[in-house]
């Protein structure tokens, strides 16, 4: 069996998105973009995004 890729979803189905608030979604969107990378020599999505935005 396979391991869950980072992009596997977060919410259990049949979840209703009508009770999901705007801080849910940021803070699923959190989750993926603080976890370190291999390929960004384990630094994160975020780190990597504020670096270029600099």
């Amino acid at each position: 069996m396979a391991a869950l890729s980072p992009a596997a979803p977060t919410l259990p189905k049949g979840t209703s998105m009508a009770d999901i608030t705007q801080d849910d979604i940021d803070t699923l969107a959190a989750k993926p973009n603080n976890r370190p990378r291999k390929t960004l020599g384990y630094d994160t999505p975020a780190a990597g995004l504020a670096a270029l935005l600099r």
